[in-house]
């Protein structure tokens, strides 16, 4: 009979986490379809957006100040002239 109820529990709560994390993604979709106008550089991950990059820079002791200077150099200032 616990056994039972155990697992009710647990399968609800796995529903509420997928459920979560499902709503979690058609938010962050939604994010991304309002902000795609705004030219900038293709994302690396639908969740993390732009952190592999900004990770991969800082792994190779770049400053991650001159990934800005040329994000910046490539996508905003070609489009504001």
């Amino acid at each position: 009979m616990i056994l039972e109820w155990v697992s009710y529990i647990v399968f609800y709560l796995l529903a509420a986490v997928f459920s979560a994390f499902l709503a979690y993604c058609l938010y962050v979709h939604h994010v991304h379809q309002k902000y795609d106008h705004i030219p900038g550089p293709p994302r690396d991950s639908f969740l993390l957006g732009h952190v592999p990059t900004f990770a991969r820079a800082m792994k190779s002791d770049n400053l991650i100040h001159d990934l800005f200077l040329l994000v910046t150099a490539q996508y905003w200032l070609s489009n504001h002239v």
